[in-house]
């Protein structure tokens, strides 16, 4: 376990067997055998608990990785996958199998960077098809998720609603609809949420 951190790199995390206990921004989520979650680069989480003889896989991709092997739209794809997918035994085979290949690959003297790309590729668009998030995103998807992503970015400087809105180009009351359609929570809610999380995380900063 550790505390509340805010990486640069993305995370996929694969159980195979047993539980552990997360938190992504402010929501608790448990990943319980054959089920994984993605986490985007940026995002605030932690560690909160694993049980003992916990297996499976923990994958950190750099953005740079992410963006030679995804175009935007299954990044963006990715950054909507619900918290948790839960996997049929066929399924968490499989994607056992992946992982195993990806590792015995990344593990040799000298690795080949295109072969582990295009392992890496097939098992995020895999975790795409199981998540239902392949499809084109509509525009106020789009819009929703970029509003994040601005978010983190500049909220310790602008926490306007409207300052994001003229980022993107539209209406105040249009980046909220956008934002309320797919989060189900309003534009100013999550520029709040984002300022508390980064706070807790501050606090427990001893220097």
């Amino acid at each position: 376990p550790f505390p509340l951190i805010k990486t640069e790199l993305n995370i996929l995390i694969f159980v195979q067997l047993g539980k552990l206990t997360t938190q992504i921004d402010t929501t608790k989520i448990e990943l319980k055998s054959n089920s994984l979650t993605f986490i985007s680069a940026g995002t605030i989480h932690s560690l909160l608990s694993i049980k003992k003889m916990t297996k499976g896989f923990i994958l950190l991709i750099e953005n740079k990785v992410l963006n030679s092997i995804f175009n935007k739209d299954a990044i963006l794809n990715l950054s909507l996958i619900q918290p948790v997918l839960n996997l049929t035994e066929e399924e968490s085979l499989w994607a056992e199998n992946i992982c195993k290949l990806l590792f015995e690959e990344i593990k040799k003297e000298k690795p080949n960077r295109k072969i582990g790309s295009g392992i890496l590729q097939a098992l995020l668009y895999k975790t795409l098809e199981l998540s239902d998030s392949h499809k084109t995103l509509s525009r106020s998807e789009q819009i929703a998720v970029q509003f994040k992503h601005l978010v983190e970015a500049h909220f310790i400087e602008q926490k306007s609603v409207q300052f994001y809105a003229n980022k993107l180009a539209i209406s105040a009351n249009y980046l909220n609809r956008c934002v309320q359609y797919v989060f189900h929570i309003a534009a100013k809610e999550i520029i709040n949420e984002t300022t508390i999380i980064h706070i807790q995380l501050l606090i427990m900063e001893t220097s």
